[in-house]
């Protein structure tokens, strides 16, 4: 279908068009009521017999509605006239990063590229804080409008959520025969066929700023093919190369971005976006008035990254145990080139993907935005590799009995004027292995609250932590702070963290110790929280994403005699005026998940 100017259509009246991808056109258009324009988005004609196309479509609208941030375009409506499906969106005036890279370097300088991509993974780490994945990040997609409130005179956001999904439903590169990413900046794990996350989105947000700051594609071929041939197996391109005046340590930032092996990569785009700035000596904004923290998957995944100046905590009583560290930024190692006898499998997808190319972005005139830092509140707890384990080295155990639970206050200025006021929850025993491993975790878990925030101005206070239980065998902590920025927003953000301790190893007791197959038993908190969440203030109405499957939805969990105890954080689950949300599954509804012997362990 296509409109005229002038012309209405379900209420909204037609000013012209503004651009066409695969999934659909894009009309600027005027609300029917309030005196305001919007981004109109109808499904092509020719997809709308296609029963994939429109819960694609429809998806698109329920996924983005759900995402209220900053730096994400806003879904205000979605209906259907006729045969024809709509979605009304904000519409912000302005070009998109895409327009930015073919005006050339004289506009798209590397301080404003690192600025727009930093504002653009805001949006993105917000979308992964609810499992949701964006799965075309692209130039095209990233826009770009006027902002006199921030520090740069300008907001990049996050536009085309059409083919984001579920992290727990992103298995295929295609799906019928219709290519759902640009190859151009394509993760290897997505043009596998593999299972991707949050970090396919890091891989694409990396291979746009390399051609924001260079002007091409990181690998530029004649076809298709070879473009996801040197995806697979070429080593990332080096920005030096085309542009040598820039610092040699981009080249590592790219190189970590790009790397083959997921677990190689950035734990964020935001951290991504920290390391370019780092590299290439710009300061970033510190005015993100609206963003919430990004409370992360950063305890989730492995990752190296430098960090920011950290403020130092004062050390708990009665001695002071070491600050943690972390490692310095490494670029990733070297990974190994697929196997030959893989080849004619992804070669056979290419010759696929070339025949049905047929993925679009929103047009680029839609200017908007939506919600970035599982996660906007996920967890922090300490542990959290996938490799994490039991440890074998035996520690005297300690009867729980023997653990008292204390706090101390811990208040600072980290070195851009953010305040810190938090009472921390601590335990005392003579077993100094699991004392010192509880009380460094808790405090670990508000250095991550802090560091997460350093490019902003904030308040972080909070006075209800607790040592949630001692059993006999494990002890929990909940750290429970408020984060509001400076000068305040509307709202300030409930943060949450849980740390588990299992009192016989003086180990942190995490999904992957608990469960004996974490994905299944994701699967089965996932459909345990879908049967309490309607008696809770969230209501029949909650939302669904803050559930799905993934290991950050259900990071923030602490062990009670009767079962496991949920935290769902502010916005997660539902709107963020219900706040917090706590559920707890009994340990029988577990049983045939958890991982042997575990449950005497946490239910003590």
């Amino acid at each position: 279908m296509t409109l005229e100017p002038g012309s209405t259509f379900a209420g909204y009246t037609i000013e012209r068009r503004l651009g066409s991808g695969g999934m659909g056109s894009v009309y600027l258009a005027r609300h029917p009521r309030l005196p305001r324009m919007e981004a109109l988005k109808l499904l092509n004609s020719e997809h709308s017999s296609s029963t994939m196309s429109r819960t694609r479509f429809e998806r698109e609208a329920d996924l983005a509605a759900r995402l209220h941030h900053p730096n994400i375009v806003a879904v205000h409506d979605r209906g259907v006239e006729g045969d024809q499906l709509w979605i009304a969106m904000q519409y912000i005036e302005g070009t998109d990063v895409a327009g930015l890279v073919a005006a050339g370097t004289n506009v798209l300088s590397p301080g404003r590229a690192v600025a727009i991509v930093h504002g653009a993974a805001k949006g993105l780490d917000h979308a992964h804080r609810f499992g949701m994945l964006h799965r075309d990040v692209k130039p095209a997609n990233i826009l770009v409008t006027a902002a006199p409130d921030e520090d740069s005179g300008e907001r990049a956001l996050i536009s085309d959520f059409g083919i984001a999904r579920s992290m727990e439903e992103t298995r295929q590169l295609t799906i019928a025969g219709e290519v759902i990413a640009t190859i151009a900046y394509a993760a290897p794990e997505q043009l596998q066929g593999h299972a991707v996350d949050h970090r396919a989105d890091i891989y694409a947000l990396g291979a746009t700023l390399y051609e924001m700051l260079t002007g091409f594609h990181p690998y530029p071929r004649k076809n298709m093919i070879a473009v996801v041939t040197a995806h697979l197996e070429e080593p990332p391109p080096r920005v030096t190369t085309v542009r040598p005046q820039l610092p040699p340590e981009i080249d590592a930032v790219i190189a970590r971005a790009l790397a083959k092996n997921p677990q190689h990569r950035y734990d964020s785009c935001r951290d991504l976006a920290i390391a370019a700035a780092r590299a290439l000596s710009i300061q970033l904004p510190t005015n993100n008035r609206a963003d919430p923290p990004p409370q992360t998957q950063r305890r989730m995944v492995h990752r190296q990254p430098t960090p920011p100046p950290r403020p130092t905590l004062p050390p708990p009583r009665p001695t002071p145990p070491p600050q943690p560290t972390r490692p310095p930024q490494q670029p990733p190692a070297p990974t190994t080139p697929p196997a030959k006898s893989r080849r004619p499998m992804w070669i056979a997808i290419a010759a696929a993907a070339v025949l049905v190319f047929i993925v679009g972005g929103v047009a680029f005139a839609m200017r908007s935005s939506s919600d970035s830092s599982t996660a906007a509140a996920t967890s922090t707890t300490r542990a959290a590799t996938k490799s994490s384990a039991p440890s074998t080295t035996t520690v005297a155990v300690e009867p729980a009995a023997a653990f008292t639970k204390t706090s101390i206050q811990v208040k600072g200025t980290t070195p851009n004027n953010s305040t810190y006021d938090v009472d921390l929850p601590q335990i005392e025993g003579a077993n100094a292995a699991v004392t010192k491993e509880f009380n460094e975790s808790i405090r670990a878990a508000l250095q991550d609250q802090i560091d997460s925030n350093a490019d902003q101005v904030f308040t972080l206070t909070g006075a209800d932590s607790e040592v949630s239980h001692i059993g006999e065998h494990v002890v929990g902590g909940l750290l429970l702070t408020s984060w509001n920025a400076v000068p305040p927003g509307a709202h300030p953000s409930a943060l949450v963290a849980t740390v588990v301790i299992d009192t016989d190893n003086a180990q942190p007791i995490t999904l992957d110790v608990l469960f004996a197959d974490k994905a299944a038993g994701l699967r089965k908190l996932s459909t345990e929280a879908a049967t309490l969440l309607p008696t809770t203030d969230a209501g029949a109405d909650y939302f669904t994403g803050g559930i799905e499957p993934t290991e950050a939805n259900f990071a923030n969990w602490l062990p009670t005699p009767s079962g496991m105890e949920i935290h769902f954080t502010d916005g997660q689950v539902g709107p963020h005026a219900v706040g917090l949300i706590v559920v707890t599954i009994p340990w029988e509804n577990l049983s045939d998940v958890l991982a042997p012997g575990i449950e005497q362990v946490v239910s003590s």
